[in-house]
């Protein structure tokens, strides 16, 4: 097969982190330097020197990058030192490239997995002009809007034209199980693959959302042909375009969606006049990471009270209670305790799975602190204001946004403080507040249907008024709201095997 291993882990007291040793900046090594003392194919009859080519001039890389946080991969070590000498391997490798390139070192800036190394390894590998990058990643690597995904696409455009993209949006209930590039996730991935292009207008990416895995080799050279012409993968799912520059921009939001039209939706909402950022109205009250550490449960008479799930059996209103009392932990180490810790009493779910959760925001019935939730202050306007933003953000065109930045996984997005600073909403001063806070009245107790139910007789309520508000037709809404159920993270199945 023609492939050297190398050398991972540490070897008589020196560290290596495989591959990652070809970039320029750690070690200019070469592949025979690095194998691991294994035996190798060379050493069998009529086998070739695995060793013989050039790392520096590669014509195709094909990586399917390991996300394993580095400390349990470094689990395996028995040697407590041998741990902390890798440790300060990885960190001289980000500090070193980071030195040479300030993109690069946004890309690695506080990432706990080695799988973002692999990016910077194979564009240093490829041949400057023709080479070719095939890399699958976790569908929310393209989505999230965390500055270290959000960097990585930066550099990814920077470097090279996206020609296609292939995303999975079956999951483990729907039709096509298994369509994933890895063996052992049932997240969605993608797989991109990107070129070297001179310089001149770059195409539209080629997009192409499966819901079906190929079933033979006749059928893999089916879907291989009409992903090459461009006519449609029938069968297999759909096939669009999404422009260059949105490329160029860092804004990769359409592999959130099977549906590529929700995308689009999703950044005329955002261009609305009407609407501006929630940050310029509120600050944002982070869950502390550390909160089990500075509190402990107390009784129902507490000083004190929290949030501690997003469960639709504990938050199905717009409206609802704090689940229980809390109070300081004696002799908690303070360090631990954020200036973040101030009590709200309106929040946006951390957490969200679009197939189960009901509430996407909730109005509090006391202020309160959440690990489930991220508070939000307002500055300025009082209680109405602040009921009418809870309707608005439960409304479709709310999910709307929150869906078209998802992190972590499609079907359980984690919704970042940087998200919800992001999201549009009417300010103050709009003539809508009072249709919205008088829907928040209403309908404050009524139950909500997740998003599988794009009838939910709240829901469509809240999409009235939203409507108006944004100034959008109540019938773009309604559609949007049947698009998203229709979503393969949000109904978990398929009612046909065909597009």
């Amino acid at each position: 097969m023609n492939v050297a291993t190398v050398r991972e882990g540490v070897s008589a007291g020196t560290p290596y982190a495989g591959s990652l040793e070809l970039l320029p900046t750690v070690a200019q090594q070469t592949l025979p330097a690095m194998r691991a003392p294994l035996p190798e194919l060379r050493d069998l009859p009529g086998a070739n020197d695995s060793g013989r080519f050039d790392p520096m001039r590669v014509d195709l890389v094909i990586s399917n990058p390991p996300y394993t946080e580095i400390n349990k991969r470094l689990a395996k070590l028995p040697d407590e030192a041998d741990k902390v000498l890798m440790r300060r391997h990885f960190q001289g490798i980000r500090e070193s490239l980071a030195a040479d390139d300030t993109l690069t070192g946004e890309v690695l800036r506080g990432t706990r997995t080695v799988a973002p190394y692999f990016v910077p390894l194979a564009e240093h590998m490829l041949k400057r002009h023709k080479g070719t990058l095939a890399i699958v990643h976790p569908t929310t690597a393209l989505t999230s809007p965390s500055k270290t995904h959000v960097a990585e696409r930066l550099y990814l455009a920077q470097h090279f034209h996206l020609d296609t993209t292939v995303t999975s949006h079956a999951n483990k209930n729907a039709q096509g199980m298994g369509i994933n590039f890895s063996e052992s996730t049932n997240i969605n991935e993608t797989l991109m693959v990107l070129r070297r292009m001179s310089d001149g207008v770059r195409p539209a990416t080629k997009v192409v959302a499966l819901h079906r895995q190929p079933e033979s080799r006749a059928e893999v050279l089916e879907l291989l042909d009409a992903i090459h012409t461009g006519n449609g993968i029938g069968k297999f799912g759909r096939i669009g375009e999404w422009p260059a520059k949105r490329i160029e921009a860092g804004d990769w939001s359409f592999a959130n969606w099977y549906d590529q039209s929700l995308a689009d939706q999703a950044i005329a909402l955002l261009q609305e006049p009407s609407l501006q950022p929630l940050a310029l109205h509120a600050q944002i009250v982070a869950p502390n990471p550390n909160f089990a550490k500075v509190y402990e449960n107390a009784g129902e008479n507490a000083e004190q009270h929290m949030f501690a799930s997003i469960g639709a059996d504990i938050v199905s209103s717009m409206r609802s209670t704090p689940a229980h009392g809390i109070r300081l932990k004696q002799n908690a180490d303070q360090r631990h305790r954020r200036t973040v810790d101030k009590p709200a009493r309106t929040f946006v779910a951390f957490r969200a799975a679009p197939a189960t959760t009901r509430a996407l925001a909730i109005q509090s019935t006391r202020p309160c602190l959440s690990t489930a939730f991220t508070g939000i202050l307002f500055r300025t306007a009082g209680l109405h204001y602040a009921q009418g933003i809870v309707a608005f953000l439960n409304s479709t065109a709310g999910w709307l946004q929150i869906l078209n930045q998802r992190a972590f996984k499609m079907v359980y997005t984690r919704i970042k403080p940087v998200s919800v600073r992001g999201l549009h909403i009417p300010p103050p001063d709009s003539p809508h507040i009072p249709a919205l806070t008088a829907i928040y009245r209403k309908l404050a107790k009524s139950d909500l249907s997740s998003l599988r139910n794009p009838d939910c007789a709240v829901r469509r309520e809240l999409d009235r008024a939203a409507a108006k508000a944004v100034g959008w037709r109540i019938g773009r809404l309604n559609d949007i709201r049947r698009q998203i159920a229709a979503e393969p993270s949000v109904s978990g199945a398929w009612a046909n095997s065909a597009d």
